[in-house]
């Protein structure tokens, strides 16, 4: 269920990030909460001024899921994140396991995703990533990269937090247990009730046998010749 939420995550964010990449980015008015990304400067129309005179800076796609998946994860504690061994901004730099994905990766081309399970800040989590691959659109902010169209720009990855699946999980286990318990002292039950009636049957044969002899030699001993 854990994996089925993170890559569902990862579908919905390919999506908007493919959708946001054939715009070209967003511009969005400059105010104290959104600067202009100092990890694009190279674009010579990063910020442009609009006919009221606001200024507006472009917002590319990573930025946008990056933003989008922090309040995510303080939302619902789900952490998305796209990352590469090429990065414009550091703070997307590849931790240890997102690395040894990213060689899993440049080393299989077949290979479509990652699965695991860390420790995140103390808590269990399932991590799961995808390969990355450049697109034509999406070279406006990152042929500076040098990385070619098709080749692996890098990953998108989603950590899913897995306490709340954990207590689903001992719920279950302990409703099985409870209900195969229950299965089991009725079945222990009926073999013991079973046990006792075939004593019961056995003990009532030996007596009827018992009379039976008796009556055979009462009978074989009698000095009459009609019973």
């Amino acid at each position: 269920h854990a994996k089925a939420e993170a890559v569902a995550n990862l579908n919905k964010d390919r999506a908007f990030r493919l959708w946001a990449s054939s715009k070209g980015g967003l511009y969005i008015p400059v105010d104290a909460a959104t600067r202009p990304n100092p990890y694009m400067a190279h674009i010579p129309d990063r910020d442009i001024v609009a006919g009221n005179g606001k200024v507006l800076t472009l917002i590319n796609p990573a930025t946008m899921i990056r933003e989008v998946g922090e309040r995510q994860g303080r939302l619902y504690g789900t952490k998305v994140k796209i990352t590469g061994k090429i990065v414009l901004n550091p703070i997307n730099v590849a931790d240890e396991w997102e690395r040894q994905a990213l060689d899993a990766f440049l080393r299989d081309k077949e290979k479509t995703e990652v699965v695991g399970v860390e420790e995140m800040g103390g808590a269990p989590y399932l991590r799961l990533i995808q390969p990355l691959y450049m697109e034509l659109d999406c070279l406006k902010c990152h042929a500076i990269t040098g990385i070619k169209v098709g080749g692996l720009r890098g990953a998108t990855g989603v950590s899913v937090p897995l306490a709340p699946y954990l207590a689903i999980e001992r719920a279950a286990v302990a409703n099985l247990r409870a209900t195969h318990g229950g299965i089991w002292l009725a079945g222990m039950g009926l073999i013991g009730f079973f046990f006792y009636r075939s004593k019961l049957y056995e003990a009532e044969r030996i007596a009827s046998e018992s009379e039976l002899r008796k009556l055979s030699r009462a009978v074989e001993r009698s000095a009459s010749s009609v019973m």
